[in-house]
């Protein structure tokens, strides 16, 4: 092969020059040849002769060699997470994209909880906070361990770190809870989602049928009232939605949920708070964490 007749010789092999480059366009056309060598290994073998190589010359500790091969190293058709734990262990100071790199290719991995315990080790020997590429595959894990309390921790953290209108982060929320058995808390989250997109209604939709709720009456008046009163306030058209609020026999939180929701997305502060005091007047239901 090709590539192995390249790792036979010596892999840097610059020609002499009447000029010579100077050590910014050496180490530019270093780094250069090393991602051609990394996008072309085949197997773990290659990867691990490359991983060789940068630490015999020093290239491993250049950030964007050590991201080129980790990612390789965990992410590739031949990963191997034992090796990129390993690499990993030897970049010093990872950025906040190796962690999530870890824990991304941790939660497809059939020990999703390594992603829990790479996240906590994140937290404590790192300065970096999760972002909006951390939480996804956190909730993933969660959702293969089917550990509702660490979902739940998630779910918070999501809340506190601004992300709590993230509506990738929330239908990844929904798909966990239904698929933990909490199918109230599965709609609550999809209530709270200001503009639902295709994937919210078939996340919810799934839940209930895989829970086996969706020929129930209950659910299909929720589903069926949550439409009209989130189609009508979307529209603008709050007084309808308001008056089909009224009309609803059963006014559940959820339902008030919708409205306040619409009034708060649309910015329309004051109409969200009169609507929140009547929801605390009334006797048929009471405002629920996901308002408070």
């Amino acid at each position: 092969m090709q590539f192995m007749g390249t790792l036979s010789t010596p892999l840097i092999c610059l020609p002499i020059q009447a000029n010579p480059e100077s050590p910014t366009v050496k180490s530019d056309n270093r780094n250069r040849l090393m991602f051609s060598l990394i996008e072309q290994c085949t197997s773990l073998r290659h990867l691990k002769q490359v991983h060789a190589h940068l630490l015999r010359t020093g290239l491993f500790f250049d950030s964007y060699s050590a991201s080129k091969l980790f990612t390789a190293s965990a992410l590739s058709p031949f990963s191997s997470l034992e090796n990129a734990r390993k690499v990993f262990d030897e970049i010093p100071e990872p950025n906040l994209y190796k962690w999530n790199t870890l824990i991304r290719a941790y939660s497809w991995s059939p020990e999703p909880s390594e992603s829990v315990k790479i996240f906590l080790r994140m937290l404590c020997e790192s300065p970096y906070f999760p972002n909006k590429f951390t939480f996804p595959f956190l909730i993933k894990a969660a959702t293969k361990l089917s550990r509702l309390g660490v979902g739940q921790v998630f779910h918070g953290l999501v809340v506190k770190s601004s992300f709590g209108d993230d509506v990738f982060i929330l239908n990844l929320l929904i798909h966990f809870y239904a698929s933990c058995g909490d199918l109230d808390f599965a709609y609550q989250v999809f209530v709270r989602i200001g503009e639902k997109d295709v994937v919210s209604w078939n996340s919810m939709i799934s839940g209930f049928v895989q829970g086996g709720c969706f020929d129930k009456e209950k659910w299909r008046q929720r589903m069926s009232s949550l439409m009209l009163i989130d189609g009508y306030a979307k529209l603008g058209e709050y007084d309808v939605a308001k008056s089909f609020l009224d009309a609803i026999p059963i006014q559940e939180t959820a339902t008030w949920n919708a409205l306040i929701s619409a009034y708060d997305q649309n910015r329309k502060p004051q109409e969200a708070l009169a609507i929140f005091c009547q929801l605390q007047l009334s006797k048929n239901a009471n405002p629920d964490e996901l308002l408070l």
